[in-house]
């Protein structure tokens, strides 16, 4: 067993350029120079050892990467569920201060503790089980590993929020009151050929339909734009009575 380990180790040594020119390949590139790379093996130029992790590489990319396309989730359902996801978030920022508030009313100016929470969720929700934040798992869609298939976890989750915070923030510094294009560049990216945002082609993760989306986001938006309807009246009406009472 050893002497054969030994051997195998040698003869990797002696082909390792034609290793290290098929293991330095991306996916992408490494699927393009299969029909190469399976030659090299049948000429006996790669050890065997070498030629079959690269092959196992080789179908486990070929198998997962090229039906994920078909199962992408739509556009319109991540803007949904990343809607409701910033309305939490802003839900937990207004609960954290006004607890913080209650609890220590003399506190004057930014307090960094109110954003602890609704920043967890923020760069960590998509980690959730099944890799499903809350408004992921009400429209249906799921973010999982490009290659493995696996739910997002932490580490990605927080990769694939990151990059967008980071991108908003660099177009904040650079471009001043036109940091809403950093939106732009978002879209640009999940029109791309590839359908990913930029947080997903670094975090190497994809967003995918898992179920049947629920009614309960629609109704939410229903919801909250007629809410606003209604409080913009209840706010003219109040303005209009203190005038009243101030002509009286």
């Amino acid at each position: 067993m050893l002497l054969t380990r030994l051997r195998r180790l040698w003869r990797r040594f002696c082909n390792s350029d034609v290793y290290d020119r098929y293991a330095a390949q991306t996916t992408g590139q490494l699927l393009e120079s299969r029909e190469q790379f399976l030659d090299q093996h049948r000429q006996g130029l790669m050890v065997d050892l070498t030629a079959e992790a690269l092959l196992q590489k080789v179908l486990i990319t070929e198998r997962n990467v090229g039906p994920i396309i078909g199962c992408l989730a739509p556009y319109e359902a991540r803007n949904i569920a990343k809607l409701i996801d910033w309305g939490i978030v802003w839900l937990l920022f207004y609960a954290c201060a006004a607890l913080k508030n209650h609890l220590a009313p003399t506190t004057v100016g930014f307090d960094p503790q109110a954003y602890l929470l609704p920043m967890a969720y923020f760069l960590f929700a998509d980690a959730l089980p099944n890799g499903q934040s809350v408004g992921k798992r009400l429209l249906g869609i799921a973010v999982i590993h490009e290659i493995t298939r696996q739910p997002c976890g932490f580490f990605r989750a927080a990769g694939r929020n990151l990059s967008w915070l980071l991108l908003t923030t660099v177009c904040s510094l650079i471009l001043g009151p036109h940091s809403y294009l950093a939106l732009y560049i978002d879209i640009a990216f999940a029109a791309g050929p590839r359908h990913r945002r930029l947080g997903d082609l670094l975090a190497a993760t994809a967003v995918i339909k898992v179920g049947t989306p629920s009614k309960w986001p629609y109704y939410l938006i229903i919801l909250t734009f007629w809410a606003g309807i209604l409080s913009w009246l209840a706010f003219a009406f109040v303005v209009g009575i203190q005038g009243w009472h101030t002509i009286g």
